[in-house]
Formats: structure tokens, C-alpha cells, sequence
């Protein structure tokens, strides 16, 4: 679900309910999606902006994203661990890239592995 998509469903006429089950959700998370996007955890308008900018795809293996499927992770890539979420709103956005879980997973213990 992205949200350009809810806003012309909604621009259309269309009910959570029924923009709900276009997606096979309920009408409460698209309520959820809508409000944290639009209300604005500044953190995750910046994701969403880093996942649009990589075309909702993986950086490392190339993976696109499925509708629907849990939203692949947006990764610090200069792996500075004194970063907290809000630092995200403020972030150059040349230090996020989109990864898919597994890809995420392989780099922080690539990460680690290298630090010690």
C-alpha cells in the first residue's frame, strides 16, 4: 500500500472499508496508514521518500517489493549507532538506502563482524 495510491482511491470516492479490501486489510489500517503518514511521524514521510526514490526496490540484491508485503527497511549506510529515530527526519538522504530484510540483516552482521 502506498499512499499515493490511498489518496487517488480516496480522491475517487472510495471508503477505507472498500480501499481496505482492495489491499485485503482491514478498514483500520488503512485508518493507521493514512494517519501515521499524514500526521506525521516525520520519520516515516522521510522512508517513504527513500523507498519511492530506490523504486521500492533492494540495493543490494535487486528485490522489488511486493504491494501488500511488509515494507522493506530503510538503512543507515554509514552504520552510526549514536543515530536515533528522530535523527531520521533530519538525515541527508544520501545515507539511506532501501533494503529488503534479508539484505538488511546480512549488512548490520557484515557490520558487526568487521567492528570488533
Amino acid at each position: 500500500m502506498k499512499i499515493e495510491e490511498v489518496e487517488k482511491l480516496r480522491a475517487l470516492g472510495k471508503s477505507y472499508s472498500e480501499i481496505g479490501k482492495i489491499y485485503n486489510v482491514s478498514r483500520q489500517r488503512v485508518h493507521r496508514f493514512v494517519n501515521k503518514i499524514i500526521s506525521g511521524s516525520g520519520r516515516e514521510i522521510v522512508r517513504e521518500k527513500i523507498r519511492k526514490r530506490d523504486n521500492y526496490t533492494c540495493q543490494m540484491c535487486g528485490k522489488k517489493w511486493m504491494t501488500g508485503k511488509r515494507k522493506f527497511d530503510v538503512h543507515h549506510k554509514d552504520f552510526d549507532s549514536s543515530k536515533t529515530r528522530q535523527v531520521d527526519t533530519n538525515e541527508p538522504i544520501d545515507n539511506l538506502i532501501t533494503l529488503c530484510h534479508k539484505c538488511h540483516s546480512i549488512e548490520h552482521k557484515r557490520h558487526r563482524s568487521t567492528s570488533c
